[in-house]
């Protein structure tokens, strides 16, 4: 969710995902391929915090393994009910997963990346989709 993916991209992260030094997320390779034909992508992590979080999580699990929940993965309601406990232990209003797709995009924007690398860091084919749906 910190990097703009879908919930189902999420959901569908294996271990395998993880580069080895969790510098990379590859995202939509696996069974799942995605909403659309631009979804897989490989994205850079550029935070420690969850670069740590990644290596943490590949840590004796074999590569088929969801990355995220137990060994059955997320289930269907867990991105939604742990978004809703953190913005509550925030004190933040209730915010779907998918509004932070649009926060992300958001964000990037504004601190200089351009709609082009956005989209392309989203999934989407063409720069215009960004720009309709997720930025202002």
């Amino acid at each position: 969710l910190l990097l703009g993916l879908r919930t189902a991209e999420v959901k569908a992260l294996a271990v395998r995902d993880v580069d080895a030094d969790g510098s990379h997320l590859c995202v939509a390779m696996g069974e799942y391929a995605g909403k659309t034909a631009h979804a897989p992508r490989r994205l850079q992590v550029a935070q420690a915090g969850l670069r740590d979080l990644l290596l943490a999580r590949r840590q004796a699990r074999p590569g088929d393994a969801p990355l995220l929940g137990g060994a059955e993965g997320l289930g269907e309601k867990a991105l939604p009910s742990q978004l809703a406990r953190a913005c509550r232990a925030l004190s933040l209003p209730r915010v779907c997963p998918h509004s932070l797709r649009g926060l992300h995009a958001s964000l990037a924007v504004e601190h200089g990346a351009s709609i082009e690398h956005v989209a392309a860091a989203l999934g989407h084919s063409h720069a215009k989709v960004t720009q309709q749906h997720y930025l202002c």
